[in-house]
C-alpha cells in the first residue's frame, strides 16, 4: 500500500493494484499489466512515478497510467524493499543475495551495488544518503556508507526491530514489535540508544508509522 497527500491510494492484491481516488471507498481502476507478485510499492519523490516491486523486477508506471514506462531487471535478485535517497534515486534491497542496488533517476541499470547481508526486512535513508537495513530475525540494524559502499555501523541485539526512520540530524528511530512496543533512538554513529520510550498500548499494530512536524 502506498499513497501521497495529493495522489490516489494504491493497494496491491493478488490480481493487481487497486487505485482509489482521494476520499473514495471503491477503486476507480486496477493495474494488471506489468504486475506479478508485488512485494513493495513506492511513489517517487517527483510524485509522477509509481514503482512496483515484483520480486523478479521493478516496474515503473506513470502515476495515472495502466502500463509500465520501463521495467528494471538489472541488479535485481528477489527485490523486496524499495526506498528513495535524498537525490531521488531508487534504492532496492534484494532478499536473494542481500545486495543493495542504487539506480540513477530514470535509470534501469544500477549506479552502484553494495554487498550487504541477507535477511533485510526494511530500509531507511539518512540525510547524507547513508542506508539503514533492518534485519529483524537477526536483531540487527546495519548502516552502509553509500559513497564507499561499506558497512559503517552495526547496531546489535535490538529485539524484534521493525520500523526505521531517520531525522534530519541523522538520528535513527527504531520501533520494535512486542506486546508493548518500544521506540529506540540512536544518535549518529552511536551503537547504543540515547533514549527509549514504550508505546502505551497493548498489541499495538506496528506495520506502519509516520513522523511529522510538531504542532
Amino acid at each position: 500500500m502506498d499513497a501521497t497527500a495529493s495522489d490516489a491510494l494504491y493497494i496491491a492484491h493478488p490480481d493487481g493494484i487497486n487505485v482509489y481516488p482521494p476520499g473514495a471507498t471503491q477503486p476507480s481502476r486496477t493495474i494488471t499489466d506489468g504486475v506479478t507478485t508485488v512485494t513493495a510499492l513506492a511513489i517517487a519523490p517527483n510524485g509522477r512515478d509509481l514503482f512496483v516491486c515484483n520480486g523478479s523486477d521493478v516496474a515503473v508506471f506513470p502515476i495515472n497510467g495502466q502500463h509500465p514506462l520501463r521495467t528494471i531487471t538489472s541488479g535485481i535478485d528477489k527485490a523486496s524493499v524499495l526506498a528513495f535517497d535524498k537525490l531521488g534515486r531508487l534504492v532496492v534491497y534484494n532478499s536473494g543475495d542481500g545486495s543493495i542496488a542504487i539506480y540513477p533517476v530514470q535509470g534501469v541499470a544500477p549506479l552502484k551495488t553494495i554487498d550487504a547481508s541477507t535477511g533485510g526486512t526494511a530500509l531507511a535513508i539518512g540525510p547524507t544518503n547513508t542506508i539503514y537495513v533492518v534485519r529483524a530475525s537477526a536483531s540487527f540494524i546495519d548502516e552502509y556508507d553509500r559513497e564507499n559502499s561499506t558497512l559503517s555501523r552495526e547496531i546489535a541485539f535490538v529485539k524484534n526491530p521493525e520500523l526505521p526512520w531517520v531525522d534530519d540530524q541523522d538520528t535513527l528511530y527504531i520501533m520494535n514489535s512486542a506486546r508493548r512496543p518500544v521506540v529506540l533512538t540512536f544518535p549518529s554513529k552511536s551503537t547504543k540508544p540515547s533514549s527509549h520510550w514504550t508505546v502505551d498500548q497493548e498489541r499495538f499494530v506496528t506495520s506502519a508509522w509516520a513522523a511529522g512536524t510538531a504542532w
